[in-house]
């Protein structure tokens, strides 16, 4: 069994000019994940062991939003589904028990509908949700907004996706007792 959770920054667009001068729109996301996980070793030498890894679990994904354009807007979004993991680990002897280990694994985990029944406007809880995260574009760049689920997105909208697949690397010390 494996445990995940991944942090990204925080991505925002501030508008300081022009007709929508005052607009912030921040998103901070992170992925939480639990899987289990099949290794076999398909090469042991006496002092280096490779190993092949097979995995599938639950994920969670969640996005803290906060939009500020002469109020402020304020939820936490998230998604669950299922993923997937294949990856390969090489372990090098140092002597007397001890090692290095590194690990390469891909993932994939893609959601594509972040929703929130929790949505305050300058503290005050806003009725009609759940509400979904949309992408469209200000000015030329990409913001992300919101809208209740129950419609689809306008014109030039669309869902946001948070895609988190991808490839993982692990260095670690291994130390047998």
């Amino acid at each position: 069994l494996s445990g995940e959770n991944t942090w990204t920054s925080t991505v925002g667009l501030k508008v300081t000019t022009g007709p929508d001068a005052g607009f912030l729109g921040t998103t901070d996301t992170t992925l939480l994940g639990v899987a289990a996980n099949y290794q076999r070793v398909i090469l042991d030498d006496p002092g280096s062991k490779t190993s092949l890894s097979v995995g599938c679990g639950y994920y969670h994904a969640g996005a803290a939003y906060s939009m500020n354009s002469g109020s402020t807007i304020v939820g936490d979004f998230g998604q669950g589904g299922v993923g997937g993991t294949l990856g390969v680990s090489e372990e090098l002897s140092l002597g007397k028990g001890i090692g290095l280990r590194l690990d390469a694994r891909f993932r994939v985990a893609d959601f594509g509908k972040l929703s929130s029944d929790n949505i305050k406007q300058n503290g005050i809880p806003v009725p009609g949700g759940p509400y979904i995260l949309t992408t469209n574009e200000l000015g030329g760049y990409p913001i992300v907004t919101l809208i209740p689920s129950s419609v689809p997105p306008p014109p030039g909208y669309r869902y946001t996706d948070l895609d988190y697949t991808g490839l993982n690397g692990n260095l670690s010390l291994v130390i047998d007792l």
